[in-house]
């Protein structure tokens, strides 16, 4: 691969960036999807870049930015050729530049038709005609392309598997725009199916992404260690570690399975359960770590143990045993629901290792903020948390430089034969865990990191995965009578997050040891934007806020029946005390003030139902619980944190903050946390914190006043 300076790298990603949006202009965004978008939000860069071409005014800006693109990969060949025109002979260089120069070639085209849709652009002239553009085609037709050797012109796999849809064919509900990818928020609609049976994303795109790819790999230079691959290596060494303690837990039940269920092994359950465990003794041999071996390393075969764990709980014995509870004689059918439960509760409430993921993300911290200043933190309780979005800058730098990411593994889909094979996040790599645990006499709360435990093959058909309901029945069984509280995230006013939210709410019962609780944080109400947006008089918002909150489902809302009692009373006392001990009772609240207000109301919200249902699990569960989840369940930790002691948070305390945030983007999607939800959790917990930091006992008071759950409670780090 070709090697350059680290700054020249980022001006040409930044081209390429440039062309993506060029390339894409014109593209229809159903009205639907576009109003999810917080155009208010700190995210706000990306997408008002194509809606700016829409306003004359801006189109002089914009045509100097399309000559400064065009310029500067001229600039990047010019380069290339003369001094490593040795590279030009790789075949990975040769196919970059002929993505880039494609991809060049269709935003120049797709400019011109653009344009030419307007008085004003057609007075412009042709983008194809410009200067810059004809220097840039005329240097590769001349300079570059008769150093390729010709190639028998064919098309690659990816297209001739999707090469059959059409511009007609672009989806009115789906994947057409290329920002979504990049930013890696519809991922799920790659591996799920329309109600016809159709994809969610058509060729165009698809074309467009696998040009992006193959540039963005010929940018990255192989000088550098990437960090993406070490966070691998980082997680199948966690999974190691996890899968000896789950050994080492369910050993009474493996003694009594083994010992009594071997002489049913050609029944399919049996059989099932055993190459399960011979899996999980596999994953916890270091030998086969990835670090020592090239073959299968253990997070495979972790991946195998859920594979055969899954098949034990599809097996007729597991089901019959399951709805006719066996006489305490039958040992065998006891033995293997026990072993079965056991695995499930211990899949779910792993424990995280965390310590060198922290020292990784430290590592990524400090690599992105070579040759940038950053300002020496001061001790108020502000600074960690600008400290903290300073980082996150120098992390998205870093990152930036790696050739793995969301848009690879997108693509990876294709090469892999995953795509539209169904979004079943617990069994693609996303693997439970606990974070952190809190305790005093009246609690014993272990919080879970849990994506949503569904699996989905059509948009509108949603399974709730069978290792989450044995998980359940482990928990609600007579040797543990615990419970689990679900706070979903999800959005239940959305197509896509539809079906995941009613299969999620209609699992509690009797017999199962669940409350489900869903909170709006997709709404113009969460954004306050549209008829939201100058809601500045505080009583008038805290009385929409509460009318959104007792609007229920119809506003993204959903509550138990046993805990809408609960909530009369306390919206309005918590909204008192939040409006005052945070934001001095003020009269008027700015929009930021109000996006804080709601985000530490969710928090009082959560403490009132850990108060309510005392659960010994707690879980935030988003669709993969990688951005809103990993966000809340930080904000809680932070929450607990401060309220159970006066000291300052420690430095390992604000690790355990950062790998809260980063730990499963970076090691799950090969990423960051989504900026906006970082940001926006980010500036909350700042305000309580300096609260917390000004009027400790007015803080700590009001807040047991409100719960007493909260009272001498003890936070403790996994």
């Amino acid at each position: 691969m070709h090697f350059r300076k680290r700054q020249d790298a980022l001006s040409v990603l930044d081209a390429v960036d440039n062309l993506s949006l060029m390339a894409e202009l014109g593209i229809e965004v159903e009205k639907e999807r576009e109003e999810t978008i917080d155009l208010m939000g700190e995210s706000i860069d990306e997408h008002l870049g194509k809606r700016s071409w829409n306003d004359p005014k801006n189109l002089a800006f914009n045509l100097e930015k399309v000559k400064n693109t065009f310029k500067t990969l001229l600039a990047y060949l010019t380069n290339l050729f003369e001094k490593d025109e040795m590279e030009l002979k790789k075949k990975e260089v040769q196919r970059g530049i002929q993505a880039m120069m494609t991809l060049a070639m269709e935003a120049a085209l797709n400019l011109d038709r653009f344009l030419n849709n307007s008085p004003e652009g057609r007075a412009i002239g042709k983008v194809t005609e410009m200067n810059e553009y004809r220097d840039l085609q005329q240097y590769y037709l001349s300079a570059i392309a008769p150093k390729f050797p010709k190639i028998e012109e064919k098309e690659e796999r990816w297209e001739e598997e999707w090469g059959v849809g059409t511009e007609e064919e672009i989806l009115k509900r789906g994947i057409n725009d290329f920002e979504s990818v990049r930013l890696d928020r519809d991922y799920d609609l790659f591996l799920i199916r329309r109600q016809d049976g159709g994809p969610f994303f058509n060729r165009a795109l698809f074309r467009h992404m696998h040009l992006v790819e193959l540039f963005d790999e010929l940018l990255v230079s192989s000088e550098e260690e990437d960090p993406l691959l070490k966070a691998k290596i980082l997680q199948d060494r966690e999974i190691h570690l996890s899968a000896k303690e789950i050994l080492r837990l369910a050993s009474p039940q493996i003694d009594e399975f083994y010992r009594v269920s071997m002489k049913f092994k050609h029944l399919e359950g049996i059989a099932a359960l055993n190459k399960a465990i011979m899996a999980l003794l596999l994953a916890a041999n270091q030998r086969n770590l990835a670090q020592t071996t090239a073959d299968k390393n253990c997070l495979n075969y972790f991946a195998d143990f859920h594979y055969y764990l899954r098949k034990t709980l599809a097996s007729q014995e597991y089901h019959r045993f399951v709805n006719r509870p066996p006489p305490s004689s039958e040992r065998t059918a006891h033995a293997l629901m026990n072993l079965a439960h056991q695995l499930c509760a211990q899949f779910f409430m792993r424990t995280s290792y965390s310590k060198e993921l922290k020292k990784l993300i430290r590592t990524l911290i400090a690599g992105g903020s070579v040759g940038s200043e950053v300002q020496s933190p001061t001790h108020s309780p502000l600074s960690f948390w600008n400290v903290l979005t300073d980082e996150d800058e120098q992390i998205r730098t870093l990152l930036r430089r790696s050739p793995q990411g969301p848009l690879k593994l997108t693509i990876d889909l294709f090469d892999d034969k995953r795509q539209m094979t169904g979004f079943d996040p617990l069994s693609q790599h996303n693997l439970p865990s606990q974070l952190f645990t809190a305790s005093n006499e009246d609690l014993h709360l272990s919080c879970l990191r849990i994506p949503s435990p569904t699996s989905q093959e059509l948009i509108n058909k949603v399974d709730i995965v069978e290792e989450f309901q044995a998980f359940l029945r482990a928990l609600g069984s007579s040797k543990r009578n615990q419970t689990h509280l679900m706070i979903n995230l999800q959005d239940r006013t959305s197509w896509q997050d539809h079906a995941r939210c009613q299969a999620l709410e209609k699992l509690p019962s009797e017999e199962v040891p669940l409350t489900v609780i869903t909170l709006a944080k997709n709404t113009d109400f969460y954004f306050q934007r549209e008829d939201y947006l100058h809601l500045d008089t505080a009583k008038e918002f805290m009385e929409q806020f509460q009318q959104q909150i007792e609007g229920g489902e119809e506003c993204g809302f959903y509550f138990p029946s046993s805990f809408k009692q609960e909530l009369k009373q306390f919206i309005k006392n918590a909204m008192e005390v939040v409006h005052e001990l945070f934001f001095g009772a003020k009269r008027s609240l700015v929009r930021k003030n109000r996006l804080d207000f709601i985000e530490i109301f969710y928090l009082f919200l959560s403490l009132k139902a850990i108060e309510v249902y005392k659960p010994d699990t707690l879980s935030f569960t988003s669709k993969d619980s990688i951005d809103h989840g990993p966000a809340e369940s930080m904000q809680l930790f932070v929450v607990l944190r401060l309220l159970s002691a006066k000291t300052p948070l420690t430095e390992e305390e604000k690790d355990t903050i950062r790998w809260i945030l980063y730990g499963s983007a970076l090691v799950v999607r090969e990423r960051a946390i989504d900026l906006s939800i970082l940001r926006r959790s980010c500036s909350a917990c700042s305000i309580i914190h300096a609260e917390w930091e000004a009027h400790y006992k007015e803080v700590v008071a009001a807040c047991q006043k409100l719960f007493n759950v909260l009272k001498e409670l003890q936070v403790k780090e996994i």
